[in-house]
């Protein structure tokens, strides 16, 4: 397997752990060193009489350290990658010691007896009261939600005030108390702030999704079978992901165009877009970790995996669910929008298909960047500006790799604002920060 130095700095969870590795990236302090197919191991002399033992599985990265750092992974794991990706002749030892042989086949048993429960047949008659016990939870929450916005449309925007903001509050508590946090998100995110540019055009958009959603979950027995699924998954209805990877997937190669993680108080989630460079399709897989950002898969922005994606159902499908995957190489690269237009044209006929879809994923190539005195501006080939929404470290970035030339830039569009995830240049996925913390 190749790594290269940025896809390994791209899984270190903060600035600190990036730069702790590069200082472990050579054989200074390695005890041993050693390297094969499966997986990528060394002891590294710590401040204790014993080494460190650091190990890396080459399946699907995931690593493991006898330290106590409670960063995954932690600064041995990737300085031992880095050491990899850079000087991989430093590696000689191929026959894996037995510390690292336990844990590889320690995971298999792991992952085969998983497997073996989620095979366990389910009590019919038990999830489906449990299911019309969760619609009639989120009805009674709808009802009060319908009531709410009413009295604020009958109230109007020029009345907003702080007691506006503590019912929004409310509202949002009480979707979740009703287990409708898709309905939840939408009320948390109406912006009733008059300071806003496009107040009250802004919220006025917002409050006209959350009443087609309403309109349409009322009448869902009549919709179409994808249309119908896309509503109950905008209201925070769950599918069945067992019955789902049951399902033949999309095999392609994927590759990791851009991630994003995010907190929402102890909760953190993981955006991670793939591209398929046969299919040219995109996928998102979202994964969650409590306490600490580590996820129990590692995915590298820039690395490409054989990988079979199985599809959430929706009219736009774009969420989905590796089934299977493993870590290759390949030189093919993704198809780009070639201006702004193209992809607004995408845009608008994902949203067609999906009203509530939240993000849209898109590569545009041919993106000039430049600092002046009125601030970064990003435009396409055609002069048409790129409104985004970048963080200071990631215009940085970006106007150094660019060198203000045109480049390649993913990211993931709202319907008003452009968030770059990355960048591609000379055939190179750069990994941008974003609100990554």
């Amino acid at each position: 397997m190749q790594l290269t130095e940025a896809q390994v700095l791209s899984l270190a969870p903060d600035d600190a752990s990036q730069k702790a590795g590069r200082g472990l990236s050579g054989p200074k302090k390695w005890v041993t060193l050693g390297a094969n197919e499966q997986a990528l191991w060394g002891e590294c002399q710590g401040s204790g009489s014993k080494p460190y033992q650091t190990r890396v599985d080459f399946s699907d990265l995931t690593t493991k350290c006898s330290c106590p750092s409670r960063k995954f992974p932690c600064k041995h794991a990737i300085g031992l990658m880095l050491m990899y990706a850079t000087s991989p002749a430093l590696l000689k030892d191929t026959t894996a010691p037995e510390w690292v042989t336990e844990w590889i086949e320690g995971r298999k048993e792991k992952q085969a007896a998983k497997k073996e429960k989620e095979e366990k047949p389910v009590n019919q008659e038990q999830q489906a009261k449990r299911q019309q016990a969760r619609e009639n939870k989120v009805e009674g929450g709808i009802q009060e939600l319908r009531i709410w916005l009413s009295d604020l449309i009958h109230t109007g925007l020029a009345q907003v005030n702080p007691q506006t903001f503590r019912d929004r509050e409310n509202m949002e508590r009480r979707l979740i108390d009703a287990q409708a946090p898709g309905l939840a998100r939408m009320v948390r995110q109406l912006d009733f702030s008059a300071h806003g540019q496009d107040f009250p055009g802004g919220v006025m958009r917002q409050l006209g999704d959350l009443f087609l959603l309403l309109q349409a979950y009322e009448r869902l027995d009549t919709l179409p079978e994808l249309f119908r699924q896309d509503v109950k998954t905008a209201i925070g209805f769950t599918q069945d992901q067992k019955a789902l990877l049951e399902q033949d997937g999309l095999k392609d190669d994927w590759l990791v165009i851009g991630q994003r993680i995010e907190p929402d108080e102890r909760l953190w989630s993981r955006q991670t877009y793939f591209y398929g460079l046969n299919s040219q399709k995109y996928a998102l897989v979202l994964d969650y970790a409590h306490g600490q950002p580590s996820f129990n898969a590692v995915y590298a922005v820039g690395s490409v995996l054989y990988a079979e994606m199985v599809y959430f159902v929706s009219s736009f499908p774009l969420r989905a669910l590796v089934k299977q995957s493993s870590v290759m190489m390949t030189d093919a690269e993704p198809e780009a929008y070639q201006n702004l237009n193209g992809m607004l044209d995408g845009y608008a006929a994902a949203v067609g298909q999906n009203p509530w879809m939240i993000t849209f994923p898109a590569l545009i190539s041919g993106i000039t960047i430049s600092k002046p005195e009125s601030g970064p501006l990003f435009k396409d080939q055609e002069g048409q500006l790129l409104i985004t929404s970048t963080y200071d470290h990631d215009f940085w970035t970006l106007l150094s790799v660019s060198g203000g030339h045109p480049i390649s830039l993913f990211g993931v569009y709202n319907g008003e604002t452009f968030s770059p995830l990355s960048a591609l240049a000379e055939g190179t996925v750069i990994p941008l920060k974003g609100g990554n913390p």
